[in-house]
């Protein structure tokens, strides 16, 4: 999050500031994500969200190193890697089961 605000010219928050904007974010792009879940329409919902958050899990283990970040949080040992994909995959999985429940509903 200080990489990016600072890239875009900003000073970068500080302690809880700086949590809460990271956290904020986060919330935001993986909600943003898992509509991805609903394109196509409602057919193959559960699979949908178990291909997008393996996708999502494998790549948050490649792509902070590639960034310039640090990923050992993630990378610590290998069932830290499993569990970081896992999250993902029930991620998609509870994105697809809420579409499936919500049907054609809009709520946008």
């Amino acid at each position: 999050m200080q990489k990016t605000v600072r890239f875009a010219g900003f000073k970068p928050l500080k302690g809880n500031g700086l949590v809460a904007a990271t956290f904020g974010a986060d919330v935001a792009s993986n909600a943003m994500l898992y509509t991805l879940i609903g394109y196509g329409g409602q057919k193959n919902l559960l699979l949908k969200g178990a291909v997008l958050g393996t996708v999502v899990g494998l790549a948050t283990l490649t792509i902070p190193e590639q960034a310039g970040l640090d990923a050992t949080p993630i990378k610590k040992t290998d069932r830290t890697k499993l569990m970081t994909v896992a999250w993902y995959v029930i991620g998609g999985l509870a994105a697809g089961m809420a579409m499936k429940a919500f049907g054609k509903r809009r709520f946008l």
